[in-house]
């Protein structure tokens, strides 16, 4: 019988959710099932160990395009595959068994790993026949003089860039780049290799560049973003010409480290101040550069928090008459990060103070009360816009709320925005219906002088809609879900005493989206006089919601549907439905577009189900 076999990562060897040999992977996070996709990578993309997945034939396995992934292949699976043995990715022993497709990003992670065993089995083998463009980089920044030796004694033509000796100096190699200047190769490094050692504090690299008679290249960046006084001093002490701008005393501003921004006014040296004023928002900056010369040193150490830069600034300001410049953002910045140790430190300042209505505004959107509740007794004048409560309320802050109409302040909203908000349920907050109540009976809202009905449909489209948040706190912007709102968001309404209107649209996107909650509030609201069409039950059937199936067939409603509701299940491959409808005893309704479906997607297990309920349908 044909196969598939794929490859899953296995990261820890002791994971006790990892399944014996030969079970099932509906059991475990690889499964392939009902549309589920799961991707055939580059063996470089996997952890140090891996898992193969037999799939038991070729016709359950079809490639897919994908937007998401356009490097590799993506296989959607109709059946469940066997979990084999764990086996580590490098390791000769495994290459020899499954006779692995070897490519040159394997060949640098080798290197990477410092498996010299490999390279020469691989040699052997005629699978390594030319020189990865990063293999030798990969060794050099791990120090594996060991690959770096294979390399070189191996005969076969070297290729490499200056990377290999810049990434060196980033990881503070020292005999890695001894053995470079040693080897009698040709020396390839770029003003970049004394500026990574500089920046990472390694003045041992220094030296031996500085002592080698090389060719000595540097710029700016080198003494910009040094966050060492030693290496600081190393440079003073150097003899080499020094080369800093204005971005040296922003950067120590902005990391807090005040022992480099002390070491630079007692060098003697002649100081470049970036004491640029940029009054509109930092985020809007084209790139970095941009950034460093766009914000003085006083708004970024307010951003970061750095009290201690704050306090040296003011004191070398007096000490030394210089100007100190700064805009908005100093307090506008932060105030969105609970850092009320700044506001504190700016109000007693003495300095004037500049602020917009973003410092309110954004404290409200992120539910800081401290930084509300700071500003509202600061006995300062207080900026603030619409946005404050429109944010508060599409976040979901419901304590802000609370906190805004327990001050005493005026309250400055658009009526007609937030009234458009509130009936398209725009809130991620999951008890909804508490941030109605609020706008309703303590906001002031003259919402009975603008609603005279309330359109259901609307109100039921944004309960069953789910929020889609991208958590871009780390590089791969996870992606969360708020939790869903539940009926009394309906209740709110129907409180309200506003005439109620609907379509069938109510019971379609409740049917859609899986909400018997929803269903059950419209029967016991409407009962017979419920509107709804065979559509409705069609549309749970296609998106496998066999709970509200369950619920229609129970509901006591008459019941309406067509033969397209078995069919595009079909079409989806949802046997476990197909499964349902045989055995809800109701009467099955289908046309030969079932099966038309089926042999187009080339469903096999919607095939085999056919196959083992053939009688039902008359098929021979």
């Amino acid at each position: 019988m044909l196969v598939y076999m794929f490859f899953v990562s296995v990261y820890y060897l002791d994971d006790s959710k990892t399944n014996e040999p030969g079970s099932d992977t509906s059991e475990t996070s690889y499964r392939i099932k009902d549309g589920r996709s799961f991707k055939n990578r580059r063996l470089e993309s996997f952890g140090k160990y891996i898992r193969p997945v037999i799939m038991p034939h070729k016709s359950i396995c079809r490639p897919v395009k994908t937007s998401l992934d356009h490097k590799h292949k993506t296989y959607y699976g109709e059946d469940y595959g066997m979990l084999g043995e764990i086996y580590a990715l490098y390791d000769v022993n495994t290459l020899k068994k499954f006779n692995l497709d070897i490519d040159d990003d394997y060949i640098e992670r080798v290197c990477y790993y410092g498996k010299t065993e490999i390279l020469e089995y691989l040699k052997k083998t005629h699978k390594l026949t030319s020189c990865p463009n990063d293999a030798l980089s990969s060794a050099s920044k791990m120090g594996h003089i060991n690959v770096l030796n294979w390399w070189i004694n191996s005969g076969i033509p070297l290729i490499y860039d200056k990377y290999a000796i810049n990434e060196a100096c980033i990881y503070g190699e020292i005999d890695v780049i001894k053995w470079w200047i040693n080897s009698g190769l040709k020396l390839i490094y770029s003003e970049s290799a004394l500026s990574y050692a500089s920046t990472h504090g390694h003045t041992n690299i220094l030296d031996l560049f500085k002592n080698s008679g090389l060719p000595l290249t540097y710029s700016s960046y080198a003494l910009d973003h040094a966050f060492s006084v030693d290496v600081l001093t190393w440079w003073k002490n150097s003899g080499l010409k020094l080369n800093y701008t204005e971005r040296a005393l922003y950067y120590a501003s902005s990391s807090g480290n005040v022992d480099v921004l002390k070491w630079w006014f007692d060098s003697g040296l002649p100081l470049k101040y970036p004491t640029h004023e940029m009054d509109t928002s930092y985020y809007n900056a084209d790139d970095t550069k941009d950034l460093a010369l766009g914000i003085c040193v006083m708004n970024m150490a307010s951003l970061m928090g750095h009290i201690d830069v704050l306090n040296f600034w003011l004191d070398i300001s007096i000490k030394k008459n210089i100007p100190l410049k700064y805009s908005k953002l100093a307090i506008d910045s932060f105030c969105g990060k609970n850092k009320i140790n700044v506001l504190v430190w700016w109000k007693n300042s003495g300095l004037r103070l500049k602020y917009s209505e973003d410092a309110i505004d954004e404290a409200s959107r992120e539910g800081i009360l401290e930084i509300l509740r700071w500003w509202f007794s600061s006995g300062l004048p207080l900026k603030y816009s619409e946005k404050a409560l429109i944010y508060a309320s599409r976040q979901g802050q419901i304590d802000v709320l609370h906190l805004w109409s327990d001050s005493g302040l005026p309250l400055v909203y658009y009526e007609k925005t937030i009234l458009n908000d509130l009936i398209n349920c725009e809130s991620h907050a999951p008890d909804f219906a508490s941030v109605l109540d609020w706008w309703f009976n303590k906001s002031g809202l003259h919402w009975r002088d603008i609603l005279n009905e309330i359109d259901l449909d609307v109100i039921v489209k944004g309960l069953c809609k789910t929020n889609v948040v991208r958590d871009l706190s780390n590089s791969y912007g996870h992606i969360t879900k708020d939790p869903l709102r539940d009926t009394n968001v309906l209740n709110f309404w129907k409180n309200t005493g506003l005439k109620l209107k609907y379509t069938s649209f109510c019971y379609d996107c409740a049917s859609e989206n899986g909400r018997v909650d929803v269903l059950e509030w419209l029967k016991n609201e409407f009962g017979f006089k419920s509107k709804y069409t065979d559509k409705t039950i069609n549309l749970a059937s296609q998106n496998k919601h066999i709970n509200v199936l369950e619920w229609w067939k129970n509901s006591g409603l008459p019941l309406k549907y067509s033969d397209k509701a078995f069919n595009v299940a079909t079409s989806k491959g949802n046997v476990d439905v197909l499964e349902w409808w045989v055995k809800s005893g109701l009467k099955l309704k289908y046309s030969d577009k079932a099966l038309q479906y089926a042999r187009r997607n080339k469903l096999e297990r919607v095939f085999k189900w056919f196959e083992k309920n053939k009688d039902i349908f008359g098929l021979k």
